[in-house]
């Protein structure tokens, strides 16, 4: 929705906004985080409904706990830039701060709500002093009884029993691939130009510090247990960042992490039944796989508008691989396009062949019994 006319639709949408719809079941304007367009209203959420019925919750990101996926579902607040209490003088943030009496920051608001477990990047916004007084954002956690861990060893022995916050970068988690020498899709300006040598992608050593996508989601379940039941969302969140600064092996990477963490929930569903596990996406992106090779060389056209790149694939092949939604030098923005959804057979849910995003809430509603 547009934020000026809530009314009036916009056809491609962020972060913050998509998971509001999913975990809210309403739409909003671009940016909000669990709030309504227009009114400024908080929307409760799938997650604040499971833990008052008792419910476990969970949160696991490759990107930052506070950003706009997680925070959806867990804090409420008029632009998802309200993530520190240092952010809460702008006008945007003010009437959410606590000295106008408000939560507060995302940040503030997630270490005092209903999560039970939060495992991602982004320690940076709790290291900030909160609004109340001179203590951080990670001190408050404390305080209101979750473990603040830091390293994958940590996460290994953390106790399953209380709140756990996991905080395993100061940004963004290590992608697990980069394109060899760091390189990334290159600028076609011409048609003389040739197209990029084709790349292999290969392992970060940056990653190889951080838990993996599996391995927080394995964890998270195992902290989440009890006989109520719980709910958790998981997001393979550099898909996007990756996508965005046009790194084809960083998103293919976390494509990879998605992959073993969905194989990590299927496990435990078939393990222990009564699961429901869903997968999609919050919105398209810019990266397409197209014609490794110029199909149109032969009557005059030669090259890719935008970002191209093309990468060895572990199959013997060559994919091509480009980004053309902007000419802006850091980056590409979204796209308008359907995004699929996957369910395991979970007894008693069948989904539609289409279906909107804050559909997805109903279906969270009604087969963890909140109706």
């Amino acid at each position: 929705a547009d934020e000026r006319n809530p009314g009036f639709p916009v056809f491609v949408a962020d972060s913050a906004n998509s998971a509001t719809s999913i975990a809210t079941g309403a739409v909003t304007s671009m940016g909000r985080i669990a709030t309504s367009a227009g009114e400024d209203k908080d929307l409760e959420t799938i997650l604040e409904q499971a833990a008052a019925a008792g419910l476990r919750t969970g949160l696991v990101t490759t990107v930052a706990v506070a950003g706009g996926t997680p925070a959806a579902f867990a804090s409420h607040v008029a632009n998802r830039g309200c993530v520190v209490p240092a952010a809460m003088d702008s006008p945007r943030c003010r009437a959410d701060a606590v000295a106008a009496g408000g939560p507060g920051s995302i940040a503030e608001q997630m270490v005092s709500g209903k999560v039970d477990v939060m495992l991602g990047g982004g320690a940076k916004y709790f290291d900030h002093k909160q609004s109340a007084d001179d203590r951080s954002v990670t001190e408050l956690a404390r305080s209101n009884g979750f473990a603040v861990i830091r390293t994958p060893a940590e996460l290994a022995v953390v106790k399953p029993s209380g709140k756990v916050l996991g905080l395993f970068a100061e940004g963004l988690m290590p992608a697990r691939l980069i394109g060899e020498n760091d390189r990334i899709a290159e600028r076609i300006t011409g048609a003389d130009s040739e197209y990029p040598a084709p790349m292999h992608c290969v392992a970060n050593p940056e990653f190889a510090g951080v838990p993996t996508l599996a391995e927080m989601t394995s964890r998270a379940i195992r902290l989440l247990e009890n006989p109520k039941g719980f709910f958790l969302m998981v997001e393979s969140g550099s898909i996007d960042k990756q996508s965005h600064v046009r790194r084809p092996c960083g998103a293919l990477g976390e494509v990879e992490q998605l992959d073993e963490a969905v194989a990590t929930a299927l496990k435990f569903a078939e393990e222990n039944g009564n699961t429901l596990i869903i997968v999609t996406a919050d919105h398209g992106h810019s990266a397409q796989i197209i014609p490794a090779f110029n199909w149109f060389s032969n009557i005059g056209f030669h090259y890719s508008p935008g970002h191209y790149a093309r990468l060895y694939t572990a199959d013997g092949g060559v994919m091509g691989v480009a980004y053309a939604t902007t000419t802006y030098p850091k980056g590409e923005t979204h796209t308008g396009v359907h995004v699929p959804v996957f369910a395991n057979a979970a007894e008693g849910v069948e989904l539609p062949t289409h279906l909107t995003q804050p559909e997805l809430f109903g279906i969270f509603r009604r087969y963890l019994q909140l109706d």
